[in-house]
């Protein structure tokens, strides 16, 4: 007769009535389906906390990465309002979202304002965008002083961030 057991069960000689070539029950060894069960809902416990720390890692990630972005938004508008307007040698604010404006030696003429959500420039009726996610641009022109103050809002999924800066125009007469 050909013995198909494996080598860690040795068989008692005594015959399984159920399973003909199987050692009888005393000698067997394994997990019972109660112990099987029990062990498998621990793991789908621990699987399930696991999952759910990590879909809160997820979005605290990604609600960091939206504020991050309006920030420098936001950042990138004042900067480039800053540098383009420093040393322009006209000025005509037209309304506190519109301002225009023209540079030394160059006889374009520059627009910047805020159209729908984005901070745009014109040159010369060519529109970039700046910036995008801003709720609102606000900007005064005291004329004695030459200085342009100006506040930017950034409003992104229930997200706030405001920042306010003046520029002192270098060329104005």
């Amino acid at each position: 007769m050909l013995n198909l057991l494996p080598l860690s069960i040795k068989s008692t000689g005594e015959k399984n009535k159920f399973c003909a070539g199987f050692p009888a029950k005393p000698t067997e060894k394994g997990f019972t389906l109660l112990e099987t069960l029990v062990v498998i809902a621990l793991l789908a416990i621990l699987a399930g906390t696991f999952f759910s720390l990590f879909l809160f890692s997820t979005n605290i990630f990604q609600a960091g990465t939206a504020i991050l972005d309006l920030q420098q938004n936001v950042r990138i508008a004042t900067d480039f309002i800053i540098r383009e307007l420093r040393y322009a040698e006209t000025l005509q604010l037209i309304s506190s979202r519109e301002i225009k404006y023209r540079l030394p030696g160059d006889a374009a003429v520059y627009t910047i304002k805020q159209k729908n959500n984005e901070i745009v420039i014109l040159i010369n009726n060519t529109e970039n965008k700046i910036a995008y996610s801003i709720g609102n641009l606000v900007m005064n022109w005291d004329e004695l002083k030459k200085i342009l103050t100006f506040k930017i809002e950034g409003i992104e999924n229930g997200h706030n961030f405001t920042v306010r800066s003046a520029v002192c125009l270098q060329n104005m007469r």
